[in-house]
């Protein structure tokens, strides 16, 4: 006779009255067996990451797991997933897995005793990198002129910066002191050293991610990033001088508060007229390749004679975009007869600055100007007023054009001399027109123009739409490299 019954809280089945008891290891409801603890770790400590490709896993079984048979790691919650992937259980409770991509690792963990009973999962969370972290030097290595601020910024997009040092040589010297080296960064985003003038200098930068990888980039020595300065103690106009041949910057006679570059395109030493320069980024070859966003001329540098009203400093850069991209009226109006109320002035200042990098727009001052009207033919009169409101961009005077050169097509700032394939007509300057017409003796404003090469005046209430080129003053503590020309031109370097 056969014979079902159940004993206690065990289950046994008898196939006989004459046979063996087989006793299972499961209580009544509670058949899972169970995991108590289940986690990865390296060292006897238990990481968030990991740069190992394959990791031990730490499981403590239950209580109830006197059969405990084999265990399932994987990166799934279904069990169905293990097939395959059982291991048998060890005396220590340790197993690898092995990874097979970078990212943050969510692994389940399953047991199973030997009559097929299977437990819950169990999880842990594991960052697995094997990428090196990256730096970054705001200021490539080379050689610049006057004090520079060299900003060094650590990245890692997997684990995230660990560990970093910096290490600043002067002359083959460390040097120590709040500022200068330091070698336990951890927690900050950036660290800045400062370079004086005429010194070389070394920046060593160590950088290890939250996984344990070390930077690899070059050039390095060892496990150290470094970039190499020169720094020669020279003004920022020493610096356009000794780039510039002969005497094309100078200041004219009625002028004494902008050193201009003078030139024309019939002068023999044309050539010599190195005042191109790139504005939006510090990239050559990205400013060679897209002239008409990135390549400007330098109209002159300030002096120490500079008017202070304007809010301007000795030694800023005044500098007008080689080419016209923007065709628009002076004012909307006739009765618009000032700069701050100049449609020319609103679109400048807001949907043309709009178009510039945050971090390019903070190297731009943000002066009064110029708004005098002009009676002459060289814009002498100009400075008697200034603008009501400050702002960053503006236009080139009438002075700007007639004293860089003659006033005709051969002056170098006409637009068809600016880069190569640039054309030119008629564009706007700031300077207004002043004309006292008809019987009732009204006053009649109009801007002057560049047409043909030569000044001209418009009257407002036309509202022609003529080309015009953005003109701004740069902040006085920058750095050029380069020589100028149109194919290798200045890089602005703030510091």
């Amino acid at each position: 006779m056969t014979l079902f019954r159940i004993i206690s809280t065990t289950h046994a089945y008898y196939s006989s009255v004459t046979d063996p008891v087989q006793i299972f290891n499961s209580k009544v409801g509670n058949f899972k067996p169970r995991i108590d603890s289940f986690y990865i770790k390296e060292n006897n400590v238990q990481p968030k990451y990991t740069n190992q490709i394959t990791n031990t896993v730490y499981i403590t079984q239950g209580n109830n797991n006197r059969n405990l048979d084999q265990v399932c790691i994987t990166e799934t919650d279904d069990i169905n997933t293990c097939n395959g992937k059982w291991q048998n259980i060890t005396e220590n409770n340790q197993y690898s897995y092995t990874f097979t991509s970078e990212g943050t690792k969510v692994i389940f963990g399953f047991v199973k005793d030997k009559y097929g009973n299977k437990s819950i999962s169990s999880t842990d969370t594991i960052t697995y990198d094997v990428t090196p972290p990256t730096v970054t030097y705001y200021l490539q290595g080379g050689t610049y002129t006057g004090e520079q601020r060299v900003t060094v910024t650590p990245s890692d997009n997997l684990s995230g910066v660990g560990t970093w040092a910096v290490h600043l040589y002067k002359d083959g010297e460390m040097q120590t002191g709040s500022g200068q080296s330091s070698g336990d960064l951890r927690g900050q985003t950036s660290y800045t050293v400062t370079l004086s003038e005429g010194s070389s200098w070394i920046v060593y930068t160590q950088v290890y991610d939250n996984a344990g990888n070390i930077i690899t980039q070059t050039p390095n020595n060892g496990e150290w990033y470094y970039q190499e300065y020169t720094i020669n103690s020279k003004s920022a106009l020493s610096n356009l001088q000794s780039t510039t041949s002969g005497d094309y910057l100078k200041t004219v006679a009625d002028n004494d508060e902008l050193l201009r570059y003078v030139g024309t395109v019939t002068d023999a030493n044309e050539r010599r007229l190195n005042n191109y320069i790139c504005f939006g980024t510090n990239n050559e070859s990205t400013c060679t390749g897209n002239k008409d966003t990135y390549m400007y001329r330098i109209i002159g540098i300030t002096t120490e004679n500079v008017n202070k009203n304007l809010g301007l400093l000795p030694y800023q850069l005044k500098i007008i975009k080689a080419t016209s991209t923007i065709s628009s009226d002076w004012a909307n109006s006739d009765s618009d007869i000032t700069w701050d109320a100049a449609t020319l002035n609103s679109y400048l200042n807001n949907t043309f600055l709009s178009s510039i990098n945050e971090s390019w727009k903070n190297i731009i001052s943000n002066p009064y100007w110029y708004i005098g009207d002009d009676y002459g033919s060289n814009g002498g009169y100009e400075k008697t007023t200034l603008s009501v409101g400050r702002y960053k961009v503006g236009l080139m005077y009438a002075s700007d054009y007639y004293n860089s050169g003659a006033q005709n097509e051969t002056n170098w700032l006409y637009i068809a001399n600016g880069i190569s394939g640039s054309t030119g007509f008629r564009e706007w300057t700031m300077t207004r027109y002043g004309s006292m017409t008809y019987a009732d003796d009204r006053w009649y404003y109009g801007a002057r123009t560049v047409e043909h090469g030569a000044l001209d005046r418009q009257f407002l209430y036309w509202l022609d739409k003529y080309p015009s080129r953005p003109v701004f003053y740069l902040i006085p503590n920058i750095t050029l490299t380069g020589e100028g020309t149109e194919s290798n031109p200045f890089i602005i370097h703030a510091s």
